[in-house]
Parts: structure tokens; C-alpha cells; sequence
């Protein structure tokens, strides 16, 4: 049984898929983590977010009761997408709609597909899958201001998934 928490598990499993889905060269990444650290500092060189990523963060731990014995848990990950326009004019709309039509395609159709099931090591996460009573939260669309004085478009967005495997009680 691993020593890490389960939604880190979950996390890196979504963040697997994403990858294998898209298959990402550099210096496009998907990036599992608890801390995304994105800059568009051009004078940060050392910092700079360059290309497209997508980071794949845990948002949260819920628990709710099935029967008197068995709990549904419940488990929120946040993907933040962040590519930068890197030609000296503003981004043109259809760029930005590119972006756009990527992220559906890649992240957030893939992602509430009910065939969808994430495993991570064996008896940690074993049935995980997209919340059919919870749609996705789509917390930041296409940030204006980002994409004005950054020329960057970022979206993120919360998923929730399930585990019906009950892990009450467990070491």
C-alpha cells in the first residue's frame, strides 16, 4: 500500500492520461503537482512558462455515505491550461479559438466521459471515474486580463471523480 495520500495518486492518474491522450514534445508539458508556478515575467528568463501546459493540481477530499458500512469518496482536480502568444501583436481571435477548441478536445470532454476510469497503484484508487452528479466547474475562462497584458490564454476548471471503493478504515 503506498505512503501517499490518494487523491496525489488520482492526480498523477489524470495527468497520465492527459499526457498519453495528447503526448505532449517540449516544450509543451502536462505537469502533476500541488503547486503550479506560472510567469510571464519575460525578464525572468529562469521562470518564463513557455509553450503549452497543463497543470494538474488536487483540489479536495470528500466522503459520503453509500450504506451504513461503505462510503462514496469523492475527490475535486483541478487542470489549469496556460499557453502563451508569443508574436508582438495581440492574439488574434482565432488563435484564441484554437485554444479553446484544444482544451474541449483535450481536457474537458476526455475528462467527464463517463467510460473514463483512472487507476492508480493497485488498492488505492481502483475505480475512479467522473461524478455523473457533478459537472465540471469551470472556475477561469479565457482571463482577459491574462490575455491583455500577458498576451497568455489560461482556463481552469475542477473535476470531480468518484471512488467507490471504501478506504474507511484504511492504513
Amino acid at each position: 500500500m503506498s505512503d501517499r495520500a490518494r487523491i496525489a495518486d488520482l492526480r498523477d492518474a489524470v495527468a497520465a492520461s492527459l499526457a498519453a491522450a495528447w503526448a505532449p514534445t517540449l516544450p509543451d508539458a502536462v505537469e502533476s503537482t500541488w503547486l503550479a508556478r506560472i510567469s510571464f515575467d519575460e525578464n525572468d528568463e529562469a521562470e518564463l512558462t513557455v509553450g503549452r501546459h497543463l497543470y494538474v493540481i488536487a483540489g479536495g477530499v470528500s466522503l459520503a455515505p453509500l450504506t451504513r458500512s461503505h462510503w462514496k469518496n469523492g475527490y475535486t482536480i483541478g487542470v489549469v491550461f496556460v499557453e502563451r502568444y508569443t508574436d508582438t501583436d495581440d492574439p488574434p481571435d482565432d488563435w484564441i479559438d484554437a485554444r479553446v477548441k484544444w482544451w474541449e478536445r483535450t481536457v474537458l470532454y476526455p475528462l467527464c466521459a463517463p467510460s473514463l476510469t483512472l487507476a492508480g497503484p493497485e488498492g488505492i484508487v481502483t475505480d475512479a471515474r467522473p461524478d455523473p452528479e457533478t459537472p465540471p466547474e469551470v472556475t477561469t475562462f479565457v482571463d482577459r486580463e491574462l490575455l491583455t497584458e500577458c498576451k497568455a490564454v489560461l482556463i481552469a476548471c475542477n473535476f470531480a471523480f468518484i471512488d467507490g471503493t471504501d478506504h474507511t478504515g484504511a492504513a
